[in-house]
C-alpha cells in the first residue's frame, strides 16, 4: 500500500516580529515528524485530512519490519507530542477541553488522529519485527464493512501448527499455550497491546514450566499514552473542527478498536494476562 499520513494545519504566523511564535514552533515540530517518516519512505502531507479517511492508504505492515522503521515512527510520535505541548496542550492533563483555542480544533484533531495512527504503526512494527516464523501482521477487510481495512495478527504455518498441537491436547496448560511463542514474540504482543490501549498486559511467571514473567518494556517517555487514548482526544476536538473531521475520527477509531480487540482476544486465548489499568494510571 502507499503509506500516506495527512496533517492539516491552520495556524498563522507571528505578527509582532519578536522571534519564533508558537505557530512557528508547532510547524517546526510537524516538519520534524514529516522528516522522520520521510526517512523510511512515508510521506506526511499538510494538505488535508482526506487520506486518513481511506484505509486503503494505510501503511502496509510488511513495510514496517525493521528497527529503523520503528525508530522513525517513534521519532515522529515524539515530535507530535512536543507539537501538542507547544500548542498549549499538556500531555499529562486529564481533560483536553483547554487545549488549542477553538479556531485551532482542526489542527488539534488531526495531530491526535495521526498520533493514534502512529501508535498503531508502532504496535504493528514491533509485531512484524519480532514475529519471526510464528506470526505476522496483515491487513484485511472488516467482515461487515469491506471498504474498511484493519490490521490483524495472523499465525504463520509454524505458529498455527503449534496452536493446533496444543488444542489437540486433552487438557492444555498455560505453559503449553505460552510455549508456542519465543520470549521476544510474547514481548512484542505485550508491547503492542499497551501501545493500542492502556491495559495491564503481562505474562505471569511459571518457573516450573520455564516461563519467565514479562511486562511491556518499550520507552514510555516516547509513547506515554495509546492509540485509543489519542483517538478519544481527537473525538472530543473533532465536533468543533468540522463534519469531515468527525467522519475520519470515527473511521480511525474503528480501525484502532478492531485491531486492539482482535489482538486482545487472541492474547487471552494464548494465556496472556490482561487487566484494565486502574483508574488514574
Amino acid at each position: 500500500m502507499t503509506i500516506l499520513t495527512s496533517l492539516l494545519i491552520s495556524c498563522g504566523g507571528d505578527d509582532n516580529g519578536d522571534g519564533p511564535s508558537t505557530d512557528d514552533e508547532v510547524q517546526t515540530l510537524l516538519d520534524e515528524a514529516e522528516s522522520a517518516m520521510d526517512g523510511i519512505g512515508v510521506l506526511i502531507s499538510f494538505e488535508s485530512v482526506q487520506v486518513l479517511g481511506d484505509t486503503a492508504q494505510f501503511a502496509d505492515p510488511l513495510d514496517l519490519g525493521s528497527l529503523e522503521d520503528l525508530a522513525a515512527i517513534e521519532s515522529a510520535v515524539s515530535a507530535l507530542n512536543d507539537a501538542l505541548e507547544a500548542g498549549g496542550f499538556s500531555l499529562a492533563a486529564a481533560a483536553p477541553a483547554n487545549a488549542f483555542q477553538e479556531e485551532d480544533k482542526e489542527l488539534e484533531t488531526i495531530i491526535h488522529l495521526n498520533l493514534s495512527y502512529l501508535y498503531m504503526l508502532a504496535a504493528v512494527s514491533r509485531c512484524v519485527i519480532d514475529g519471526g516464523d510464528v506470526y505476522t501482521i496483515e491487513d484485511g477487510d472488516v467482515p461487515d464493512t469491506p471498504e474498511v481495512e484493519v490490521y490483524s495478527l495472523v499465525l504463520k504455518p509454524l505458529g498455527q501448527e503449534g496452536l493446533d498441537a496444543v488444542n489437540a491436547k486433552e487438557d492444555p496448560t498455560n505453559v503449553d499455550f505460552l510455549s508456542i511463542f519465543e520470549p521476544q514474540q510474547r514481548q512484542a504482543i505485550l508491547n503492542a497491546l499497551n501501545l493500542m490501549d492502556q491495559v495491564e498486559a503481562t505474562v505471569e511467571a511459571i518457573p516450573d514450566g520455564g516461563i519467565d514473567g514479562q511486562q511491556p518494556d518499550y520507552e514510555r517517555s516516547i509513547c506515554p499514552f495509546s492509540s485509543i487514548y489519542h483517538h478519544w482526544l481527537a473525538s472530543l476536538a473533532a465536533p468543533l473542527a468540522g463534519d469531515r473531521e468527525v467522519e475520519v475520527t470515527d473511521l480511525v477509531g474503528e480501525v484502532a478498536s478492531e485491531f486492539f480487540q482482535s489482538l486482545q482476544q487472541q492474547a487471552m486465548m494464548w494465556r496472556f494476562t490482561i487487566k484494565d489499568r486502574p483508574e488514574g494510571q
